[in-house]
């Protein structure tokens, strides 16, 4: 008797501690963004704005994988649907322990170069999941919008959002 109740005592702490882990095999993430271009006041002066998201993996030893990346203007129509098949050439789908990737608004052909005076917002949505169907912690996705003179190329105003998990499997 005192055995089994030992047994079950242990098997409810590691219940509540697994509880208490950032732990997951996959979700969804959200992020928000935006693309366009604008006119600065009344002056001569346009100013293009983009989104980069970076993508980091903070585990030890395990890959993630970016399973697919879907991009919404602000009325929800779907701009851009990549999966592991489609994303463009220079974005990494999948990432090893302590690696990272980005992709741009610049590097997505089905978010067109926005003409004066469009400006509009985007939210991303990423799916991901372990290799092997493994446990870790979560993918760690950061939104950064940033300002471009588009005459020079000058940057400025680079604000970093850290992105929502919406869906932990």
């Amino acid at each position: 008797m005192g055995r089994n109740l030992f047994i079950v005592t242990l098997l409810f702490c590691v219940v509540i501690v697994a509880g208490y882990l950032d732990i997951a095999s996959g979700g969804t993430t959200s992020c928000v963004g935006q693309r366009g271009q604008f006119k600065v006041n009344d002056s001569a002066s346009t100013i293009a704005s983009g989104t980069m998201f970076t993508f980091r993996n903070v585990n030890d030893t395990q890959t993630i994988n970016i399973d697919r990346i879907v991009v919404y203007n602000a009325s929800g129509e779907v701009k851009c649907d990549y999966d592991k098949n489609t994303f463009p050439e220079s974005f990494e789908s999948s990432l090893l322990p302590h690696h990272s990737t980005e992709i741009s608004t610049r590097n997505m052909p089905c978010i067109p170069h926005a003409a004066l005076g469009e400006v509009g917002a985007i939210q991303t949505v990423i799916t991901w999941s372990f290799q092997a169907g493994k446990f870790g912690e979560p993918l760690s996705v950061t939104s950064t919008l940033y300002y471009v003179y588009p005459s020079t190329f000058e940057a400025f105003g680079w604000s970093t959002v850290m992105c929502n998990s919406i869906a932990p499997k």
